[in-house]
């Protein structure tokens, strides 16, 4: 029996999954309760009404509880009804700009196609006071004469323009004469709401200068990301990568997210690298080299196979195989590079070297 609509959208969630019920009502009960309101716009005591139309043999058993309307009153030829039946508020302040909102109904009439008497006209106004004068200054969003009999057509309405604010529906009966009975069901306000996603940046690191290198580590890992996009799931992403080689000093980190809404949001934070060797003007030796800083001769110690001299990025800027005591470096810009030395007894020494 009554009702399958639910589910439908149940699974329409599924499948979209930012769209969401905003409002829904059956009939199955007493909307009054909930409410609904009418209006006898022409005072002929004549006015929409809740009924069961289960085993009436109007031909829609299946839709149990309705909303409806006469335009018909047996020894009252020419009757012409105008009857409003309104929501309650219907609140789209969650629907902003560039999301969607829409209206969805059945409407239809007990008498068949054939027998000409099922052009039942219903106008639909979205409007944010409820008095008959505001209702009927009001743009209709739909006005329709059923098409067909015996059957619940289904209307689809855009409520876009009316993002933002809190609404509602008016359902009029009228333009019409002696035709029998309009029937209203199913009715659901869906839409997509704005989402929001948030992201805080983990703190500021210090970490140790390296000679072989300073390895950015993965920020990500210590960011918090939330998002209310339907599914929570939010994807967190850095630039610099993590890995990237960094320069001595203050390094700013981006961290980026994205949820499945296609929302983004970034942070910054800071990675500090700090010198780990210290370089003195005075120093005699220091990881097998000196002097250091120095401004083009470079002495080495000990028994040196190679020795690499590379940018803070991993560039080689120079390379010597069995380079003796000692190396030019002049040809270097001033700056601060990467030495790696290998030795004749295959161990391995890395330091800082500053050029002047």
């Amino acid at each position: 029996m009554k009702k399958t609509l639910l589910s439908i959208f149940t699974l329409f969630a599924l499948t979209n999954l930012n769209s969401q019920i905003i409002f829904t009502e059956n009939f199955s009960g007493n909307p009054f309760a909930a409410g609904w309101t009418v209006i006898d716009a022409d005072n002929d005591g004549m006015q929409w009404q809740v009924m069961d139309i289960t085993g009436f043999n109007t031909g829609f058993d299946s839709q149990g509880g309705v909303a409806l309307s006469a335009s018909l009153i047996p020894g009252t030829p020419g009757y012409t009804p105008d009857n409003m039946i309104i929501t309650p508020n219907i609140d789209l302040s969650a629907i902003t700009g560039g999301n969607t909102a829409q209206l969805t109904f059945k409407a239809g009439s007990d008498m068949s196609t054939a027998s000409g008497s099922y052009q039942e006209h219903i106008t639909v106004y979205a409007v944010t006071g409820s008095t008959l004068p505001e209702i009927l200054a009001a743009t209709p969003v739909l006005s329709e004469t059923l098409t067909a009999g015996r059957t619940m057509l289904t209307y689809t309405v855009n409520l876009n323009s009316f993002a933002g604010q809190t609404i509602k529906i008016v359902f009029r009966h009228h333009n019409c004469t002696d035709e029998s009975a309009i029937f209203l069901d199913d009715v659901n306000v869906s839409g997509t709401a704005a989402t929001a996603i948030t992201l805080q940046c983990g703190p500021a690191q210090s970490l140790t200068y390296t000679a072989n290198g300073n390895q950015l580590p993965d920020v990500t890992a210590s960011a918090t990301a939330s998002t209310t996009c339907a599914g929570g799931a939010v994807t967190l992403a850095q630039s610099p990568v993590a890995g990237t080689i960094m320069a001595n000093g203050a390094n700013t980190v981006t961290v980026t997210a994205t949820d499945n809404c296609g929302n983004t949001q970034t942070c910054t934070t800071v990675v500090n690298y700090s010198d780990n060797v210290g370089v003195n003007e005075n120093s005699l030796e220091q990881n097998g080299i000196y002097p250091n800083p120095t401004t083009g001769k470079l002495n080495l110690t000990g028994s040196v196979k190679s020795i690499s001299v590379a940018d803070l990025s991993g560039k080689i800027e120079f390379t010597s195989l069995n380079p003796g005591k000692s190396i030019d470096v002049s040809s270097l810009k001033p700056g601060i590079y990467l030495v790696e030395i290998k030795y004749a007894n295959d161990s391995v020494s890395r330091s800082k070297l500053h050029k002047k």
